[in-house]
């Protein structure tokens, strides 16, 4: 099988990595993004990575200087103005951009790099009452894209992991999952 040209942001210490090998999905890492520095290290030291592939704070990529053209990028933006436990700020607050509003430099890197596949991932918060224009937001910026959104809310102790944790992924397809030509 032919490795995929794959895009990680809010990389953390790689779970969406950690999940292709177990699948057995072979890829290339055209570049990764995380601002922590811990995460970094340890992300580097688990999938055997050079630092100099992270793109480091989205707020500062060049987005030019991206490639084309990828098969699939994961994100999962931070969750801290959206979390039950958070701030309940959401995307905006005072005309600043909060943390959870990294949504939208994730959403210039998925532009930019114009992945087949993007899988986001976030908390089940995200598609309630409470947060409806910031999850109409992701799912509407998504389609201007080009990106037919399917979403679901799934608990991880479904998956054999012994947590209670419930969590909204959102699969988008570029063109539907029509295939590129």
């Amino acid at each position: 099988m032919k490795p995929i040209q794959y895009g990680s942001l809010f990389s953390g210490v790689g779970a969406f990595e950690e999940a292709l090998q177990d699948l057995g999905i072979p890829y290339d890492l055209a570049f990764f993004c995380e601002v922590d520095k811990y995460a970094t290290k340890a992300y580097c030291q688990a999938h055997d990575i050079e630092p100099e592939r992270n793109l480091g704070d989205i707020t500062q990529v060049d987005l030019s200087s991206l490639p084309k053209k990828l098969d699939l990028i994961t994100y999962g933006f931070p969750c801290q103005d959206i979390s039950v436990a958070g701030k309940g700020k959401g995307f905006e607050h005072n005309g600043e951009q909060t943390r959870s509003g990294l949504f939208y430099n994730a959403m210039d890197v998925i532009e930019a790099t114009d992945p087949s596949i993007a899988i986001a991932e976030n908390v089940k918060n995200l598609v309630s009452k409470k947060f409806t224009e910031e999850f109409g937001i992701v799912l509407g910026s998504l389609e201007m894209a080009g990106y037919e959104n399917h979403w679901k809310v799934l608990n991880s102790c479904d998956y054999g992991i012994p947590q209670n944790r419930q969590r909204v992924f959102i699969v988008s397809l570029k063109g539907g999952g029509e295939p590129r030509k």
